[in-house]
């Protein structure tokens, strides 16, 4: 059996969702996201010919009073469509913001292998956290 290998560089980025919009009881649908994330894909894909690949996985946020259901969305460095740890992180900045309008979210976390960065429209807190 013949299994050919390709190695490329490891980079991760992932994009921290909470799946409450703007503080509300109202969930935000995992597939909702899902479907959102294939879009984006396919949109970039059709630009720039950018293979984004992520692997999606649910988890909890615990923050003192607060405990919000989350999506962590990991963009990793597919050696198919190998992309620069600058272009990966760009990616990841990018389909956070657009995570951010869509789901009217005040505040998204981006954690890189290199650094962790803070994308936010405004100083509000959840009223949970205190």
């Amino acid at each position: 059996m013949n299994i050919n290998s390709k190695t490329v560089s490891t980079y991760q980025a992932s994009i921290n969702l909470g799946l409450q919009r703007h503080y509300s009881d109202d969930l935000i649908p995992k597939e909702e996201v899902i479907q959102f994330i294939h879009d984006y894909q396919k949109s970039r894909l059709a630009k720039d010919e950018r293979l984004i690949s992520v692997n999606i996985f649910e988890s909890t946020i615990a923050c003192i009073g607060q405990n919000e259901p989350h999506l962590v969305i990991q963009l990793i460095n597919y050696p198919k469509a190998d992309l620069s740890h600058q272009e990966i992180k760009q990616e990841a900045v990018c389909l956070a913001k657009n995570l951010m309008h869509a789901y009217n979210q005040n505040r998204i976390v981006v954690v890189c292998t290199d650094e962790t960065i803070l994308l936010e429209k405004n100083d509000a807190l959840d009223p949970r956290i205190f």
